[in-house]
């Protein structure tokens, strides 16, 4: 929401003050080690960004640990404009929508969705569940 309302790719929130503007030519490729990516935490996911420097992109990769147990971890439900692709690495995940709907994934199965519907990841599992997204 905070991207949105100043009008800005999501990931620079979470880029390095000294970063470089977007104003140099744009790369063919920009390639991350997973131990370097920023990294951001909330009670219910811990999210790293995936080639966050990529200037302009039109979808953004995650990797996300899964800590929320039950929809009531959560305050409202998450919704953003477009699209959103999720595979599960790792664990048993439940999206949970919020006109009713669910569906459950177990490691290495696949969801796509609108997610301008809201929906709320919980883990199903032991371990917080890993994922990968992504939202475009």
């Amino acid at each position: 929401q905070l991207g949105r309302a100043l009008d800005i790719d999501m990931t620079r929130l979470f880029m390095p003050a000294d970063a470089p503007p977007d104003t140099a030519a744009s790369p063919t490729v920009v390639k991350d080690r997973f131990e370097d990516v920023q990294r951001y935490e909330t009670d219910q996911y811990e999210y790293s960004v995936l080639c966050g420097a990529f200037p302009g992109k039109t979808m953004q990769p995650l990797v996300a640990l899964i800590n929320a147990r039950e929809a009531g971890d959560f305050s409202e439900t998450i919704r953003h404009p477009g699209q959103e692709f999720v595979m599960v690495l790792s664990g048993r995940v439940r999206i949970l929508f919020e006109n009713g709907e669910s569906v459950e994934l177990g490691r290495h199965e696949a969801a796509y969705f609108d997610s301008g519907v809201g929906h709320v990841y919980v883990s199903l599992s032991r371990q917080p569940a890993q994922v990968v997204s992504v939202c475009c």
